[in-house]
């Protein structure tokens, strides 16, 4: 998945990808990236809306951590965790 990301004043943010329903909106503080937006979820042929809190957080100058609390008509869902590795190219 390929995000664009716009940054504006006092580290606010919006962001898109193809998944995306509208703009993701979002802030930078500190090592964190703070975005929240609505995602289709491609489920059994559907195509289903949710609304995901994402917080990635930079450990380091090559890891970070990304967790999303997932929701659905405000109710929460489930909760999604991703470690990044930039490799050595």
């Amino acid at each position: 998945r390929i995000w664009v990301l716009y940054q504006g004043d006092n580290g606010m943010l919006t962001a898109k990808c193809d998944d995306v329903v509208g703009i993701a909106n979002g802030q930078i503080t500190g090592p964190t990236l703070h975005l929240k937006y609505d995602f289709l979820l491609n489920i059994s042929g559907r195509n289903i809306k949710f609304r995901f809190d994402d917080k990635i957080i930079c450990q380091d100058s090559t890891h970070a951590v990304n967790k999303a609390r997932v929701s659905k008509f405000g109710i929460h869902v489930g909760d999604v965790i991703i470690t990044f590795e930039k490799l050595p190219y």
